[in-house]
């Protein structure tokens, strides 16, 4: 044991004429606990306007995970308005992405702070 807690989000792009409900959160909720196991279930489920990808058509996954974990932890530390002031991604990131206007909306998602 490492003493060491981790918060699991999902991040959902919403497909076209597709509204983001809370039966769809309800939905995954049941399905992941019932398929996988119950820690496995995020703890939020969040709808984002576009996943960033990389030039490559690869999703960046870890440094989306690093950016939100970063920006929480500095708002525990400090405060959410330290948070956004002061944690930014990685300038090596964001020039290999394709939609670098992606990373921008994670800032303004507050429920990544909390």
């Amino acid at each position: 044991q490492l003493g060491i807690d981790e918060r699991v989000l999902m991040f959902l792009e919403m497909a076209d004429g597709h509204l983001f409900l809370a039966d769809i959160v309800d939905r995954i909720r049941t399905h992941i606990r019932s398929q996988l196991s119950p820690r496995h279930v995020p703890a939020l489920i969040l709808p984002v306007a576009g996943i960033p990808y990389t030039r490559n058509s690869k999703k960046l996954e870890i440094a989306v995970k690093k950016l939100v974990s970063e920006l929480y932890r500095v708002a525990q530390e400090t405060s959410p308005e330290e948070a956004l002031r002061t944690v930014k991604a990685d300038e090596k990131t964001t020039s290999t992405l394709a939609n670098p206007e992606s990373l921008d909306q994670f800032y303004l998602i507050p429920d990544i702070l909390k």
